[in-house]
């Protein structure tokens, strides 16, 4: 039986290789935000949306929670 993950057939290599190229024009990931933080004056604000109780637990140093 076939299960929902591969239901949807694997996108043409041309087709992805598009996807992925344009979201980098609206996404950041997690080793720019980390370069950014190392660099000792981030130009942003790091929410953590968590739940107080996880935010205390633990969090990125410099998050808001």
């Amino acid at each position: 039986m076939q299960s929902a993950v591969t239901a949807v057939p694997p996108a043409p290599a041309p087709q992805a290789l598009a996807h992925f190229a344009a979201k980098l024009a609206f996404e950041t990931d997690c080793d720019d935000v980390h370069a950014a933080l190392a660099s000792g004056a981030p130009d942003f604000v790091l929410l953590d949306v968590r739940g107080r109780a996880a935010y205390a637990r633990a969090h990125v140093p410099g998050a808001v929670s």
